[in-house]
């Protein structure tokens, strides 16, 4: 088969064909076209010169995963759900990185005082303490045991920021309530966070099941109103 030029790829001991001229941002081999004035992929080049055209909407996938390989005889046109599939089914995939459950004592909701005064945006109880503004659980929790130590915070184990009950606030750091809080019991959206609708990314990162279906539908619909509208 006529190649491009004598100094366009070198061979390796694998049989790849490896391009030596210019390649793209993805390391794929690329020539420019006099005809059409534009680059074009060199694998898809040397497929075509050998095999002939590509159909219409499919790649051109690399047997040998070598991306600037151009031997036609290691390259194979396929759908790009094929393509797709392979490249996916080739990728090492880590294990989700599970975080523990933060064990937390429990309270009887029944029991909580709520704040019927001010309340921020959040629902926090507010009041004027000495001519400053408090917050009404840490004032309660101070009245009982005592001013609270620097880097640390009340957290509510009823997880009703209205409440005062000294019962139902503990003394912890910030960062164990921040990993408190993103430990939620339901989505954004009111869907139970269980077991069965729970899954877990390699960032240790929570999602919902159901939220994510949703998402995955609604951008299935998107591209086909797309493509109808691209349609002819």
């Amino acid at each position: 088969m006529r190649r491009l030029s004598v100094v366009d790829y070198v061979v390796n001991q694998q049989g790849c064909w490896i391009w030596q001229l210019a390649r793209n941002s993805r390391g794929y081999g690329v020539r420019w076209d006099q005809e059409d004035r534009r680059l074009k992929l060199a694998h898809r080049w040397y497929y075509e010169a050998q095999r002939g055209p590509v159909p219409e909407g499919w790649q051109v996938d690399h047997l040998c995963k070598v991306r600037a390989c151009v031997n036609p005889a290691h390259l194979e046109a396929v759908t790009p759900e094929e393509n797709t599939e392979r490249s996916i089914a080739q990728r090492p995939r880590k294990a989700p990185r599970v975080r523990e459950q933060p064990a937390v004592r429990l309270v009887d909701p029944a029991e909580c005082k709520h704040w019927q005064g001010c309340r921020d945006r959040d629902g926090y109880g507010a009041k004027w303490v000495d001519g400053k503004r408090m917050f009404v659980h840490r004032w309660a929790w101070e009245q009982v045991h005592g001013p609270i130590p620097p880097g640390m915070t009340i957290d509510h184990l009823c997880r009703n920021p209205a409440c005062y009950n000294t019962d139902h606030l503990e003394l912890v750091s910030w960062a164990e309530n921040n990993r408190r809080a993103k430990w939620r019991h339901s989505c954004k959206h009111g869907h139970p966070m269980t077991p069965d609708n729970t899954m877990w990314e390699s960032s240790g990162k929570r999602r919902c099941r159901i939220c994510r279906a949703g998402t995955r539908e609604r951008s299935k619909q998107r591209r086909k109103k797309v493509r109808r509208r691209e349609a002819p």
